[in-house]
């Protein structure tokens, strides 16, 4: 999935559920190697995460 932000610039991001972004982050915050693929669906995830309606707060 490529996300744009702006006019030229985008990112990939994937799709992943909780447990998978707790592990890929716990991975990390060990010191260890993430892949592209890994940052993807962190990513992906965190986004989905902070554009949920909470506290009253949205993305746009």
């Amino acid at each position: 999935m490529l996300l744009t932000v702006g006019k030229t610039d985008g990112f990939l991001c994937g799709a992943c559920a909780a447990i998978e972004a707790n592990k890929i982050f716990l991975k990390a915050l060990k010191g260890g190697r993430i892949t592209e693929e890994e940052q993807d669906k962190y990513k992906g995830y965190l986004l989905v995460f902070l554009g949920g309606n909470r506290g009253g707060y949205l993305l746009q």
